[in-house]
């Protein structure tokens, strides 16, 4: 027994001595040896994929060829960390996991404190970790398709308000317009992460921006939190190329997320974009989503508590509101004191919302205090109700789609096959379920057509189609816009006039024209639907036009409906171009969801070119099918 005590002994203190003696060069050749540079964790530690690292910063890589060679990277990093100084305390993740890989690596490190690093994470106090989703908000472009963004949960808190939340987003020093969509295509920002409270990114979305969110809690355990937070210590002022399009805010958390549990493989599924809600649909395929929760938009709960009241009372509440009644004309006894709360309730939070950006003004204060108080008399009354939760994003169709259609063109009297490809996401017809109301948002759509007798050719190309036709209401009184931009082929013929005074029958055919517009106007509730009437702009190029460049000035007009069970809208738009040219253009659809990502889709254009060309109609039918 004490001949195995003793060797025992003996080996320890062998190994204590090798720990002791261990160089450098001893880990490097071990980890060479475990091929860690090759590790999937590693890989991801350094943002890797493909032959480079997505970091586009020198700080980040401690050997000159980091950037390429993670090898070179792994063995710096071992021997700088060894070394002991600024980067013992830069790199915590690092020096974490190279002591869970390499036996001895933890003893041979030098003793140094790390202040700066350990308040930063008192600070934050992560025990979970949400994935907070933002809305789609088509007033920013760097917002219409929506922001992803991390909320640090901390343990034992009673109030989400007190988290963290931690965001990736384009470091934007210009003035934005036309260079900022520039750069933000073309990365022309740098992208760092940045943190702050979560009551502000509430503030910021919910109630400025009136932006729904979806917080996706993960089931990260507490040493896979810890993970992400050392990583993302490593991360702080890295800059990273920022893509509008892919390297984006949420693509960038799909990383972190892969560094936290390595075993996630989400990343490499969007090598040409990462639309935020794709990136929640494949967190939540990876089954790495513990719990949701909606928290509605202040323009949500506010619509919710007009919902709840009958016009007359909606009415009150508004004038309250708009100070052309006071509490003090009112009179309501104790068989009216829901409706009194009620009417109170909608005309502070309405008075409220109304004023979210505005600098605040005693006259408003005064009226605010004046229902608070009437809502304080009948507070026993007060009945609790939240807006319903509607479908969740992710459950809503896949982003990209294609689409068949079987058509006749009246011209040429002949049938003809089209197919469209449309790399996102969402327009008037589809399947509204999971998507904000009355927007329509496509960005990369192209349309081939065939006709029965093989002529093939590009009918469509739009580089973006973008509208927003909110109706407006008493209570919300705001503008619907539209802008598309991109290539249309348009059929022509002579009208039967030109024909007879010219002695010819030309066969029609299709013009290209290349065109950018834009639209400015109203939507309003009618009937249960929702009509609008916009200014049109538009430039064209267009050869059969008396000037082929030509600016365009109009009008147009329409309805639609969107709903779960079928959409469908008519509109009408008219151009007065320069040198007199004129155009009506008609169009009507209709489109039956008949499961989460297929659809029916029925079309009709119609196209009168003022007395030179024959007017001429398209009918279509099409199967819309959309994935990811």
């Amino acid at each position: 027994m004490l001949h195995c005590i003793s060797v025992a002994l003996l080996f320890l203190g062998l190994c204590g001595s090798f720990i002791a003696r261990a160089e450098p060069l001893d880990f490097v050749q071990l980890a060479e040896q475990k091929k860690l540079s090759e590790s999937a964790a590693w890989l991801k530690i350094l943002h890797f994929q493909g032959s480079e690292s997505f970091v586009d910063d020198a700080r980040y890589f401690l050997a000159p060829t980091g950037k390429t060679d993670p090898a070179a990277e792994l063995a710096a990093t071992i021997e700088s960390l060894l070394a002991g100084g600024d980067v013992f305390c830069q790199f915590p993740f690092r020096r974490q996991w190279l002591a869970e890989q390499l036996p001895g690596f933890a003893e041979a490190l030098p003793v140094q404190i790390c202040q700066d690093y350990q308040q930063w994470r008192e600070h934050i106090s992560a025990h979970s970790v949400t994935l907070v989703l933002a809305a789609s908000y088509l007033n920013s472009p760097s917002s219409m398709y929506g922001h992803t963004f991390l909320r640090f949960d901390r343990k034992d808190s009673e109030s989400d308000l007190n988290a963290y939340a931690v965001s990736f987003g384009a470091l934007v020093t210009d003035g934005g317009g036309l260079l900022f969509a520039y750069n933000g295509i073309f990365g022309g920002y740098p992208g760092r992460f940045n943190d702050s409270p979560y009551h502000e990114k509430i503030k910021e979305y919910s109630r400025l921006d009136n932006r729904d969110l979806w917080e996706y809690k993960l089931n990260l355990s507490p040493d896979e939190t810890d993970r992400l937070v050392a990583h993302l210590w490593e991360l702080n002022d890295i800059n990273f190329d920022y893509y509008f399009i892919d390297e984006n805010c949420s693509f960038r958390l799909l990383e972190l997320i892969e560094v936290a549990r390595p075993s996630l493989d989400l990343s490499s599924q969007f090598s040409l974009s990462a639309i935020p809600i794709d990136t929640i649909r494949v967190v939540a395929d990876a089954e790495a989503v513990a719990a949701i929760k909606y928290r509605p938009s202040n323009q949500k709960k506010l619509q919710h508590k007009i919902q709840q009241l009958a016009d007359d009372d909606q009415l009150l509440a508004w004038r309250l509101a708009e100070q052309e009644l006071r509490w003090q004309d009112l009179s309501f006894d104790a068989s009216d004191g829901q409706r009194a709360y009620q009417v109170a309730e909608l005309a502070y939070h309405y008075l409220r919302y109304k004023n979210n950006r505005k600098a605040r003004r005693q006259q408003d204060a005064d009226v605010s205090f004046e229902l608070l108080r009437a809502m304080n008399q009948w507070a026993a009354f007060r009945v609790d109700s939240q807006p319903e939760q509607p479908i969740r994003p992710e459950q809503g169709h896949e982003s990209r789609s294609l689409t068949g259609y079987l058509g006749y063109h009246e011209l040429y009297r002949r049938e003809f096959f089209e197919l469209e490809w449309k790399a996102s996401y969402h327009d008037l017809l589809d399947n509204p379920a999971g998507y904000p109301e009355s927007i329509s948002l496509n960005l990369g759509q192209a349309k081939l057509r065939v006709y029965d007798n093989a002529k093939l050719d590009l009918r469509e190309l739009n580089i973006l189609e973008v509208s927003s036709l909110s109706p407006s209401s008493r209570f919300f009184n705001g503008n619907s816009w539209r802008s598309r931009a991109g290539f249309e082929r348009l059929s022509f013929q002579p009208s039967k006039s030109q024909i007879a005074a010219s002695d010819k029958s030309p066969e029609p055919g299709d013009t290209p024209i290349w065109f950018a517009e834009g639209a400015y106007g109203k939507t309003y509730p009618l009937l249960g639907l929702n009509a609008y009437i916009l200014l049109n702009g538009r430039v064209e190029f267009n050869r059969k036009m008396q000037q082929e460049a030509a600016l365009g000035l109009g009008v147009q007009a329409g309805v639609f409906m969107q709903s779960d069970s079928g959409s469908w809208f008519a509109e009408s738009r008219f151009y007065q171009f320069i040198a007199d040219d004129q155009r009506v253009e008609g169009a009507l659809g209709w489109h039956l969801p008949l499961s989460r990502n297929n659809g029916l889709r029925v079309q009709a254009k119609y196209y009168d070119f003022d007395e030179q060309y024959r007017d001429y109609t398209e009918a279509q039918l099409a199967w819309r099918w959309h994935y990811r």
